[in-house]
């Protein structure tokens, strides 16, 4: 079995069970036109795989901060999501590789949107224009030691 017939096997099998933010928090530190955005996120998971059940768990942490012509921060959020994938069958693999690529795809496109809409309506309520968030790809997520790795990072100006 290839690892892309894994791959597709393991999503086919999967449903989204559980996606919260858990932890969620913004500050503003000044006020300007926005120019630039930095988004990071760093993600853990866990596999529960006993006789009776298999679910990933997972946790995307993510940091946003949006800057100003000058390069200056105008504010910035910090959120933390719970993320828990069921099974409907348990699937043909459960090897690492197949772990990462489903997280670095599938985990990525169920997260980002609900991310891309907290940042925008804390734009808003701080009282600055929509900020529009960069094409994430797949891979742009990536599992991380907080305390040892440091984290991939995106920055795009934003389009004026």
């Amino acid at each position: 079995m290839s690892p892309s017939e894994a791959l597709v096997d393991f999503t086919a099998k999967s449903m989204l069970a559980d996606l919260r933010v858990i932890e969620m928090e913004a500050s503003i530190a000044a006020f300007g036109e926005p120019k630039g955005i930095k988004v990071r996120f760093d993600n853990s998971s866990h596999l529960v795989d006993d006789t009776d059940t298999l679910q990933l768990e997972y946790r995307v942490r993510n940091t946003t901060e949006v800057n100003g012509a000058d390069g200056g921060l105008l504010f910035s959020t910090k959120s933390t999501w719970a993320v828990s994938i069921a099974f409907t069958d348990r699937p043909m693999s459960t090897d690492e590789a197949v772990l990462e690529e489903f997280q670095a795809s599938v985990v990525m496109v169920a997260v980002i949107p609900y991310v891309r809409e907290l940042v925008n309506s804390t734009a808003a309520r701080f009282g600055f224009p929509g900020v529009l968030f960069p094409l994430m790809k797949a891979g742009d997520l990536h599992e991380t030691n907080p305390a040892t790795d440091s984290s991939p990072q995106d920055q795009q100006d934003l389009p004026e």
